[in-house]
C-alpha cells in the first residue's frame, strides 16, 4: 500500500508540473581561497514558481581530495517575459547541507538565467552563495539544462 501511495504522489506531482528541468554544472568560486564545485540537479517549474534540488562536490582548488558534499533544496521564482521566451531569468534561495564525516546546515541564495537555444537544451549561468556557519561559499555556476518533461 505504501508503494502505491508513493507512486500516486510522484505521478500527481509530474502531472502538475508544467516543466521539468535537469541540469549539470561546474562552478569556480571562493570561500577565502579558490574553490571548484560540480554537480547535478533538477527542478519542477509551475508557471513562475519552481522547486529544485541539487547535489554536488565542493573542494579547494589546492586540495581536491579534501572537499565536501553539498545538497541544496530551493524554491525558485522565474521571470519569463512571455511563455515562449527562450530567456528565463530567475532567483532562488533555500536550505544547504554540507556533509563529510558530519553534517552542517546553512542556507543559500542565487540569481541566474537559463537560455534555451534549442527546444529541450539550454545553457545556465548562475551566481550562487552557500552560507554555512558564517562561511560564504560563493561561485559562478556554468551549466547545461535539458527538459525532462
Amino acid at each position: 500500500m505504501k508503494r502505491i501511495i508513493i507512486l500516486f504522489l510522484l505521478l500527481s506531482a509530474s502531472a502538475l508540473a508544467q516543466e521539468g528541468i535537469g541540469y549539470l554544472f561546474a562552478a569556480p568560486g571562493r570561500d577565502g581561497g579558490a574553490t571548484i564545485q560540480g554537480g547535478v540537479g533538477g527542478e519542477m517549474v509551475w508557471r513562475w514558481v519552481g522547486l529544485g534540488s541539487d547535489v554536488s562536490y565542493l573542494a579547494p582548488q589546492s586540495s581536491f581530495s579534501s572537499g565536501v558534499g553539498v545538497w541544496n533544496l530551493d524554491p525558485s521564482f522565474h521571470f519569463k517575459p512571455h511563455e515562449d521566451s527562450r530567456i528565463d531569468p530567475y532567483f532562488t534561495g533555500g536550505y544547504t547541507l554540507l556533509f563529510r564525516g558530519g553534517e552542517h546546515s546553512g542556507g543559500n541564495y542565487g540569481v541566474g538565467v537559463n537560455w534555451w537555444f534549442a527546444r529541450d537544451v539550454g545553457l545556465r549561468v548562475e551566481l550562487r552563495d552557500q552560507v554555512v556557519e558564517q562561511t560564504h561559499y560563493w561561485g559562478v555556476r556554468f551549466g547545461v539544462n535539458f527538459h525532462v518533461f
